[in-house]
């Protein structure tokens, strides 16, 4: 298997049973997770995450006794040779997974520019980043979303959460989404637009050297008329 791979399954491509069925496989911290929800919907979202990520550990010969949870409250293999992040928004959920290197991934749909979070939240540099695009409204999302993803990739992949991430500047990243803009860039870099969900997962190849520690992976696609942008953040 290679180094990084990713996989997108939407909660409405199951029926109910398979939901009822697969719970009774999760392990207790994946049950009580999914208790803890009062939506129907955010039940079945916790469930999915879990049915992902049982079928990957399945994969790579590892089981639920192989995993503890680490200082700061995150699920890990404790043999170290398996990482994996998992994120969801609405009925998509996502599974990010590495052989060798830490990891951590997000997913969001692009809706509008949320201007006072950035203002709140995000650097100088990103918000002028962002203020740069105000002509362009469409672009303007687009970077926004890709730079939420990449603050909360980071602190997943740290294990620490948004309170990391929130320290992390991604403003070169940006920068990187809108060079892909340009027609001049490198094919191998663009971002990956389609791919088939029947056969996942997918391999990551679109690497971004952030610098010389980190490496992001942007990922876009559409479903049903929306737009998402998925970031996975490793080590180098």
């Amino acid at each position: 298997m290679g180094e990084i791979y990713w996989t997108i399954h939407l909660t409405s491509e199951y029926k109910d049973r398979i939901f009822r069925q697969n719970y009774r496989f999760l392990p207790e911290f994946r049950k009580e997770k999914a208790d803890r929800i009062r939506s129907e919907e955010g039940k079945r979202v916790s469930i999915l995450a879990g049915m992902m990520l049982w079928d990957s550990l399945n994969r790579h010969s590892l089981s639920w006794d192989d995993m503890v949870i680490g200082e700061e409250g995150k699920p890990e293999i404790k043999t170290g040779t398996y990482y994996f992040s998992l994120s969801h928004k609405h009925q998509s959920v996502l599974l990010a997974e590495s052989e060798k290197k830490r990891i951590g991934a997000d997913i969001e749909r692009v809706t509008e520019f949320n201007n006072a979070m950035a203002a709140r939240f995000f650097s100088e540099s990103e918000n002028d980043l962002l203020n740069s695009l105000a002509d362009e409204p469409e672009m303007q999302a687009r970077v926004f979303f890709f730079l939420w993803t990449a603050k909360e990739a980071y602190g997943k992949m740290l294990g620490s959460g948004l309170k990391d991430g929130l320290e992390f500047d991604a403003a070169p990243y940006g920068r990187f989404v809108l060079e892909l803009e340009n027609p001049d860039t490198d094919k191998e870099m663009e971002v990956c637009t389609t791919f088939d969900y029947s056969e996942p997962p997918h391999e990551a190849e679109q690497c971004f050297h952030f610098n010389d520690k980190l490496c992001m992976y942007p990922v876009e696609f559409e479903k049903n008329g929306e737009h998402w942008v998925v970031t996975i953040v490793t080590e180098e």
